[in-house]
């Protein structure tokens, strides 16, 4: 195999993100976009590491936040990119769950499992490799 289509990223990928779909049991329920969670592929979520680190290397025992809470802003901030999710109005119709840096947040925080679902979503990396980009584009 070539070494660039082995480890080649594509631009587009790395940068907008790829799609994965969400699927509980047999259910498809969406799908999210998603960058990667490797620091070596997504520089947003790399300085986001370092920044987190310095500030709770810097911060008082008392002012430090929660791992948990800046572990999901950084997902937030830096890999989720948008989704295609529903959700359930008061009249029992299904509608679309508008994306928003916010309300990713909130939904990472509030739906732990939806939370590791995209964590193993932006995981694998050979997902963003230019080879495989192209091909999933084309289907």
């Amino acid at each position: 195999m070539d070494i660039f289509d082995a480890y080649g990223m594509s631009d587009e990928a790395m940068e907008k993100g790829i799609w994965a779909r969400l699927v509980v049991g047999a259910t498809d329920i969406g799908r999210v976009r998603v960058r990667s969670i490797d620091p070596d592929i997504n520089p947003d979520y790399r300085r986001g590491l370092l920044k987190s680190s310095l500030a709770r290397a810097t911060a008082d025992e008392n002012s430090r936040d929660d791992a948990d809470d800046v572990a999901i802003a950084l997902i937030a901030d830096t890999v989720v990119t948008d989704w295609e999710l529903y959700t359930t109005d008061k009249d029992g119709k299904e509608v679309p769950l508008k994306y928003s840096k916010a309300k990713a947040r909130e939904l990472l925080k509030k739906l732990p499992k939806f939370r590791a679902a995209v964590e193993r979503a932006a995981q694998n990396w050979t997902r963003y490799r230019a080879k495989e980009f192209e091909e999933a584009v084309k289907s």
